[in-house]
């Protein structure tokens, strides 16, 4: 049994790798993993998630946009046939996550939780509003004793 379930509220600690000092939020959300990874940048940023209504999916990006109700067949033809194929793969993965982000929240979520992603991490998480999250550390530095969301 997963840990996780979709819409059972969860607080944890995550994990933001990128090459600024800031969370990076867009239109697919702000991305965080359960463990530093330099996947996405050398600059480590701890934070404390809080979603009160999670998606929670143990697939990929098609699993996700099946979950939402997001255009299936537009996001697995970006996945299948456009991204390994592309000069600029970033841009189309943004695009997927854009598509995903729009459906899950007017399906009322505010985050998702990939419990078996097709990276590094084990676990995946999106927050899909701002606020969602609190930073606790940057790289070694602590910035805040203590979460005002908790931990677990």
């Amino acid at each position: 049994m997963s840990e996780f379930a979709t819409g059972r509220p969860v607080v944890l600690r995550a994990w933001h790798n990128t090459s600024t000092r800031a969370v990076k939020y867009g239109a697919g959300g702000a991305f965080f993993a359960d463990a530093p990874t330099a996947e996405y940048g050398d600059e480590a940023i701890e934070v404390v998630l809080r979603f009160r209504r999670p998606l929670v999916v143990g697939g990929d990006k098609v699993d996700a946009a099946a979950a939402v109700g997001a255009d299936v067949a537009e996001v697995e033809r970006i996945v299948v046939d456009e991204i390994p194929t592309s000069s600029n793969p970033r841009r189309l993965y943004a695009k997927v996550d854009a598509l995903i982000a729009v459906a899950a929240r007017r399906a009322g979520h505010d985050g998702i939780i990939y419990t078996n992603p097709m990276s590094l991490s084990r676990h995946e998480y999106v927050a899909l509003r701002q606020g969602g999250w609190r930073v606790v550390r940057h790289g070694g530095v602590a910035v805040a004793a203590r979460s005002r969301f908790g931990a677990r």
